[in-house]
């Protein structure tokens, strides 16, 4: 029970809710993009961008890519833009307490992108891939409890959620048939 796309290719409903997902993610994406000031934020703006668009290529698509190699190097290159995001991360204003769970949540995310592409199509593979999803919305709590610039505005609120939507994709990615053709 696929859908096909102009190209012949057979989607799965994980797949095609995939491609909406990461459509939403790169919309919030380029909009934190234009609306900021900061170089810093700038940086992981334009690399979740740059990361929407490369999962939905390597991820979906599948151009070229038999085995995955490349969209085993795209998860690596997200993970360093976690690893990026907890390096850059300002916490001027913000409870240590708030600063040191972020950081910490972001080295975790990291370290799981880079085990859900060692292990990519294996089954412990798909549950990182969950667990992943599940540390970027502790990330969006902790950002909403814990840090006052993100309750200022109402953007800001939903900037936070492109990590959380980039991560739900890679899941649904990890669990669809696409990954294992």
């Amino acid at each position: 029970m696929g859908n096909e796309d102009v190209m012949g290719k057979k989607f799965d409903n994980k797949t095609i809710v995939s491609m909406i997902i990461l459509v939403v993610a790169f919309a919030i994406s380029v909009f934190g993009l234009i609306r900021n000031t900061d170089i810093y934020r700038g940086i992981i703006y334009f690399g979740q961008c740059l990361a929407c668009v490369l999962i939905f290529t390597f991820g979906i698509m599948k151009f070229k890519d038999a085995e995955s190699k490349i969209f085993k190097i795209v998860l690596i290159s997200y993970a360093l833009l976690e690893a990026l995001r907890a390096s850059l991360l300002n916490i001027t204003g913000v409870h240590f307490i708030f600063g040191a769970i972020a950081r910490f949540v972001l080295v975790c995310l990291a370290c799981t992108c880079v085990l859900v592409a060692d292990r990519m199509g294996n089954k412990p593979s798909k549950k990182m891939a969950i667990g992943m999803t599940i540390l970027e919305i502790i990330l969006y709590i902790v950002f909403l409890v814990g840090f006052p610039g993100v309750m200022l505005g109402r953007m800001n609120r939903f900037l936070p959620l492109a990590g959380v939507l980039i991560a739900a994709s890679i899941a649904l990615l990890q669990k669809s048939e696409s990954l294992n053709e």
